[in-house]
This record gives structure tokens, sequence and C-alpha cells, in this order.
């Protein structure tokens, strides 16, 4: 992305943008940047799907009532 950077008087910039008093008589920087079009609101991706490479159809099938297994040998029937 290209940007421009300069220094100039504040009284120039003041016809063009209002400043703040603080600003006034004094030199400011200003920094221009494009404006970014097309850019999505929600940047949220998902992970679904992401680990699909690394599943085993053999035991998809075992992972219904899984943890329920594994706690009941570890901890007992509570």
């Amino acid at each position: 992305m290209e940007a421009v950077r300069q220094i100039i008087d504040s009284d120039i910039l003041a016809e063009v943008i209002h400043l703040p008093e603080s600003m006034m008589n004094s030199q400011v920087e200003v920094i221009v940047l494009p404006v970014i079009k097309n850019k999505s609101v929600n940047t949220k991706k998902s992970m679904k799907g992401f680990l699909k490479q690394y599943a085993s159809l053999s035991l998809i099938t075992q992972e219904k009532g899984a943890w329920e297994r594994v706690a009941t040998e570890k901890y007992g029937n509570i």
C-alpha cells in the first residue's frame, strides 16, 4: 500500500481541515493513505473442515459415546 507523509504548517492545512486550537500555528504531520474498498465487514474466518485431511473414516463410527467410555474407564461409574 502506498502512502504519502509530509510535514507542513498548520495554517495551510486549516484551510482544508478543521484543526484543534492546540495544533494551530505549528507544524503538523500529514499522512495520506488510500481508502480500501471492498473490505468485508465480517473478517472472521471459519475453521470448519480445517482438519478434514486427518479424518479417519474407520474411526468416525467409534466417536459416538467416546467421551463417556473413556470417562468411565478412567474414573469408573461415579
